[in-house]
């Protein structure tokens, strides 16, 4: 995993770009998520232990849930 921030600005610029992301682990206290290319392929791995982030991936588990 990279020292990138996972924020919710970036879930969302990811989609934008044309790329996906899901979640591989949310729990009360940490979240991580894996991002890919629009092909599927993983590109990186960010996690975060910030609440707001955390509850918006509890909701939304993956781009494709938007």
């Amino acid at each position: 995993m990279t020292s990138e921030r996972l924020t919710i600005e970036h879930l969302e610029r990811w989609v934008l770009s044309g790329a996906h992301w899901h979640v591989v682990e949310v729990t009360g206290a940490r979240a991580v998520v894996q991002f890919c290319e629009c092909t599927g392929s993983p590109v990186e791995r960010l996690e975060s232990n910030d609440r707001e982030v955390i509850a918006y991936l509890q909701a939304t588990r993956s781009d494709l849930d938007l």
